[in-house]
């Protein structure tokens, strides 16, 4: 771990600059590479702060080699990075790069330097973020216990070999090829088409200065991907009104933190790409839009009927990795929030949920399961149910199946005009879009109105 070179970019932050040298002296590097902003033009505490910064570098007391890249007069954040990014890597195979504002465990040099020795070789890999910015959120899908493949990049603690920052574009922004041609066959949603086409256009207007995008869109036009930790690596501690582009804290940030990894894999294994977790991540940080769905009753594998960017299961075991949660449907609720699907499927499955249940009390089972349903749907999604009905013998085969559907059974109870479920607790309501017979199963769909 010592090994790597690290690269330090600062500015007029001294207290944040002591604060990540303090955070450093528990790896210990041996090359130390910091670089500082000069103060902006006719401003004394500017310069007073760029000064506390310098003399921040004497808590760099391991033995080390430092060296120092120091502006007289202010350049400004992108140029800057740029320029010592490229100092940087003109003298190192490979490096990590923390701003001021970053703090990190040392599980994040562990993870960094086992990717760094060992992915080299794997072109579709652009750069090795620390941050795993949505995993703490509870419905984040399972990426397992091994770093993964992602397309968005991210700036809070990164490292790279030498050959993928030379693909950095400074002026990225000018090439139309790639933003009417090539652009769109990689995202390929237009909510997220729009999102970049706009700060592409922010860029040639001169509303954004940001690096960092323009390295998002420069590993994309290389076809590069990000290595991200299975959990969170690193953090970003400078949120404040002074700050260039972290002025606030996003509310899904909270319960963000540094993690540990317990067990460092060291052995190479092909990365897979986690596309669920991509998809995920751009509605969270970038507000895309995504359907989702839900197989109640899934199984091994949750159906995906409507061809939903993301699919959750639920069964009687939990399979995180397959985003499946457990959960008796027969007395428990669905464990995900109001409003919160698009979709919802239930295949060979509500013939199992009984009508009626004493426990100790009586209840409907199957009632508060369309509640459920109901609930978890947005407002005008849709409901699949396919199941084994009457008059055919295969809804009666199964000596466990205890819940009997005919052709009237959703018109009658849970629809938008009779709603007779609701003399026994049914608090929703679904227009019937469509019902037929395959075989001996009735396909019913549902609309949440």
């Amino acid at each position: 771990m010592k090994n790597i070179p690290v690269l330090l970019l600062n500015f007029n932050r001294p207290d944040l600059t002591r604060g990540l040298i303090e955070n450093l002296k528990v790896i210990q590097p041996l090359k130390v590479y910091v670089a500082i902003d000069g103060p902006r033009e006719n401003n004394t505490e500017d310069a007073v702060n760029c000064a506390l910064v310098e003399k921040a570098i004497e808590l760099i007391d391991w033995n080390c080699e430092i060296k120092l890249s120091k502006n007289k007069k202010n350049i400004g954040l992108r140029r800057n990075v740029k320029m010592n990014i490229d100092w940087f890597f003109s003298e190192n195979e490979i490096g990590i790069v923390l701003e001021d504002d970053i703090r990190f465990g040392e599980d994040f040099f562990k993870y960094t330097y086992s990717v760094l020795a060992n992915y080299r070789q794997d072109e579709r890999i652009g750069v090795v973020s620390g941050n795993n910015m949505v995993g703490h959120l509870t419905d984040c899908p399972k990426t397992g216990n091994h770093a993964f493949l992602c397309s968005i990049f991210h700036c809070w603690g990164w490292a790279t070999w030498r050959e993928r920052w030379q693909l950095y574009d400074d002026n990225i922004e000018h090439d139309d090829d790639f933003f009417v041609n090539k652009l769109p066959g990689i995202l390929c949603n237009s909510q997220a088409l729009n999102f970049w086409n706009s700060v592409r256009q922010g860029m040639l207007d001169g509303r954004v200065n940001s690096w960092a995008w323009r390295m998002q869109f420069s590993l994309w036009r290389a076809g590069k991907l990000c290595v991200t930790p299975p959990k969170n690596l690193t953090i970003n501690v400078g949120f404040s009104s002074e700050a260039t582009h972290t002025a606030s804290k996003p509310r899904w940030l909270d319960g963000w933190g540094i993690e540990i990894i317990n067990d460092i894999n060291i052995t190479p294994r092909r990365l897979s790409l986690a596309s669920t977790f991509d998809k995920f991540e751009n509605q969270v940080i970038l507000g895309v839009q995504i359907n989702k769905s839900l197989d109640i009753g899934c199984g091994a594998t949750p159906k995906n009927f409507f061809g939903a960017d993301l699919v959750y299961g639920i069964d009687v075991r939990d399979d995180l990795e397959n985003h499946i949660k457990r959960a008796d449907l027969v007395i428990e609720p669905i464990p995900y929030e109001d409003d919160f699907f698009e979709y919802v499927t239930a295949h060979d499955f509500l013939e199992h949920i009984p009508r009626l249940l004493y426990a100790p009390d009586r209840r409907y089972p199957f009632v508060e399961l369309m509640n459920e349903i109901y609930r978890v749907l947005k407002m005008g999604g849709i409901f699949l149910s396919f199941t084994p009905a009457y008059p055919h013998g295969e809804a009666f085969r199964d000596p466990t199946h205890v819940n009997i559907i005919s052709e009237q059974t959703f018109f009658a109870y849970f629809d938008d005009v009779n709603r007779w479920a609701s003399m026994y607790g049914f608090k929703g309501s679904f227009k019937i879009v469509s019902q037929e017979w395959r075989g001996p199963h009735l396909l019913t769909l549902m609309r949440k109105v």
